[in-house]
This record gives C-alpha cells, sequence and structure tokens, in this order.
C-alpha cells in the first residue's frame, strides 16, 4: 500500500463508522449493551450516539503513524494532571486521530483504535450539545474513543467524556460515570492523551499537513449517503529541526554527545496569565563527532 493508501486509512474509518452506527439496529444494540447489560442511563447513552455522529460528521480526519502514536503514548504517561484546556489550546474545533497503533490504557481493557472530539455548549436541559463550527460560544471539547472489541463488527464508541474551557485533567468528567468497562486509571490516560494531542500539535512538535485522500476514498465519499464534509486527511507528522544560527560571544565544545530526554516543564504563559505544561522534546546534544556518553557526567570547553 503506498502512502496515500494508508493516510486515507482515516478517512475511510470515519466514514465506515459513520455508516455503520447511524443504521437503527446498530444503534438500538449499543444502547441494549450499555443499558440493559450494565445498567447505564438511557438518556446519557442515547445523547453520547448523537452527540459521536454528529462529532464523525464535522470532523476533520487526521492519520497518526506508528511511530508518533508511540510518542504520545509515552509522554501521556507524565503529562501533569494540572494541564487545562484553553480555546486556543483546541487546535480545531474537531477532529478524529486515527492511530494506526491502537492506544492500551491497562491490560484487561480494549485497545482504542481512534478518539475524536467537537466543541459543545450548555442546553437549555443542561445536555451537552454539539455546535456548528462557526458558532460563538463554546463552553468545552467532548471527547469519544472508539475501542476494538474482538468479534465485534466495529469499533465500538465508549469512554465519553468532556472538558470544559478552564477546566484541567482531574476536572475532567464522563457521562459514563462508575461504568464496569473503565476504572480511574484508564480515564486519566484516554484525558491524558488527548491532552497530549493538543499540546504537541499547538507547540508544533508536531504538524499535520492536509493531503487530498486517494481516489478511491474520494468515490466512497461522493456515493455515501451520510459522511465526513471533507475529502482531505492530515497527517500528523514531526516538524522539522530549525536550526538556528550560531551568535554570541562565547562558543562551547563540549567534549562529547548525550541524550537529553523528553519531559514536561510546568511553563508559565504571561498572555494567558497561567501555567501550562508544555513538552520539551528529546534530543541530541553535542558534536556528531564527538564520542556518545551515557554517564551523568557531562565536560564542555568553553572558550
Amino acid at each position: 500500500m503506498d502512502k496515500m493508501g494508508r493516510y486515507s486509512e482515516a478517512l475511510d474509518a470515519q466514514m465506515e463508522l459513520l455508516h455503520f452506527w447511524s443504521q437503527p439496529s446498530n444503534k438500538a444494540a449499543h444502547e441494549y449493551i450499555w443499558v440493559e447489560t450494565l445498567g447505564m442511563d438511557r438518556g446519557a447513552i442515547s445523547l453520547e450516539m448523537d452527540f459521536t455522529l454528529r462529532i464523525l460528521e464535522i470532523a476533520e480526519p487526521f492519520y497518526v503513524s506508528a511511530p508518533i502514536c508511540e510518542l504520545l503514548y509515552q509522554a501521556a504517561k507524565s503529562i501533569p494532571q494540572t494541564w487545562t484546556l484553553t480555546e486556543d489550546l483546541l487546535y480545531v474545533p474537531a477532529g478524529f486521530a486515527w492511530l494506526s497503533s491502537p492506544f492500551h490504557t491497562v491490560e484487561d481493557e480494549f485497545p482504542s483504535c481512534a478518539v475524536a472530539w467537537a466543541s459543545f455548549t450548555m442546553g437549555d436541559k443542561g445536555w451537552w450539545m454539539p455546535m456548528s463550527l462557526d458558532a460563538d460560544g463554546h463552553h468545552g471539547v467532548a471527547i469519544s474513543y472508539f475501542d476494538k472489541l474482538e468479534g465485534f463488527p466495529a469499533l465500538l464508541p465508549q469512554a465519553f467524556m468532556f472538558i470544559g474551557f478552564g477546566g484541567n485533567l482531574v476536572e475532567m468528567e464522563s457521562l459514563q460515570p462508575g461504568g464496569k468497562m473503565f476504572n480511574d486509571v484508564s480515564g486519566r490516560l484516554r484525558a491524558s492523551l488527548f491532552a497530549t494531542l493538543m499540546t504537541f500539535l499547538r507547540q508544533r512538535i508536531l504538524v499535520s499537513p492536509r493531503f487530498l485522500a486517494d481516489r478511491a476514498t474520494r468515490r466512497r465519499l461522493e456515493r455515501a449517503s451520510r459522511g465526513p464534509r471533507t475529502n482531505e486527511v492530515r497527517v500528523v507528522t514531526l516538524r522539522s529541526i530549525e536550526r538556528r544560527g550560531k551568535g554570541g560571544h562565547r562558543d562551547v565544545e563540549w567534549s562529547c554527545r548525550w541524550i537529553v530526554r523528553g519531559h514536561w516543564r510546568n511553563q508559565w504563559y504571561p498572555s494567558a496569565k497561567h501555567h501550562q505544561p508544555k513538552w520539551i522534546a528529546p534530543y541530541m546534544k553535542g558534536p556528531e563527532d564527538k564520542p556518545l556518553r551515557h554517564s551523568e557526567r557531562l565536560f564542555a570547553v568553553v572558550r
């Protein structure tokens, strides 16, 4: 399969999920699983499905390759729970990220193959309602994960969460409180993955140029009775390193090379007047012609 074929998997998956869960019989089966089997609230489950279908209609598809997935998963494990959702941190109002390497929260739970999100507003009766992309008054973001169940014909939308602007990861709530299929560890990891993805895109550690989907995918989209609004896919990739010119009155000659590990910094943002976790990406420091050292002791020559 060529690159465009792989990238188009994101839009194909988005179309397939929208088609499958739009069918009344499949929606009824989903409701039965959660209400009759697990004892969840019928109104909340119905709202979750309606919101999920709306997200799939308006979301921009993102393709996330396996190496980028692993980078996100590792960083998500250590993101500070003080991470706060702000409007400017939301990379796009609605998105569908296809994870080519599934996300495992804990060993006994189903792997997530995609995550979708969209802005919401509070309705008159206290329900969270999806917004049109050009509307004002967004209150936060709703997030849905799509999990792979062995033998099930489609990915199952699960772990529906929402977070208001100004809220942090600790305050993130779920429309499935106390759900038997999810525990606190799983919920925190899912929320942390979304936060890490948004942060990396906003910091431009990751970039997401648009590519036209392949011809076969575009044809399927044209034939679909209900489908996403775009025939393009955002491909998430690492930003190219920008080399800075030499400057200053002193040069440093390092006697070796070493790896600076990736880590989170609690960065102060004066314009926003609050701290926000900022990821410091791992990188190699030191001249290329020097040996790589693993010792914590590093030596430099300054002249």
